[in-house]
């Protein structure tokens, strides 16, 4: 599941661009956690406002376009296709020109 995250995460950074509509970025994400048998939770992300989870989210069928600025909370909540075992961690990201900019600064890592 840590190296389908690595992929999102990598991804993540040429997909939330201006232009891109939210379907187009979840199935970008989450592809290689698909291809690797693993189901993903209600969202792949979402954006932050007032409320924990705002419109537009980054899911299926949502066609709302990104634009510059937006901040989008990603989170892929990756389950084993057995349904016991699963990986959830959430990034804040920035949309740029030039893509994602996750906003954390840190390095994707998982303590164990």
């Amino acid at each position: 599941m840590l190296e389908a995250y690595r992929e999102y995460y990598e991804t993540a950074q040429q997909a939330l661009r201006p232009g891109a509509t939210a379907h187009d970025v979840h199935r970008a994400v989450s592809k290689g956690f698909t291809e690797r048998g693993y189901h993903l939770g209600h969202v792949t992300g979402h954006s932050i406002g007032m409320t924990m989870i705002e419109f537009p989210k980054i899911g299926e069928g949502v066609e709302t376009e990104l634009a510059e600025n937006m901040v989008f909370s990603m989170h892929p909540h990756a389950i084993a296709a057995n349904g016991r075992e699963c990986l959830y961690m959430q990034d804040t990201w920035l949309v740029t020109g030039q893509g994602g900019k996750p906003l954390a600064g840190l390095e994707l890592q998982v303590f164990a």
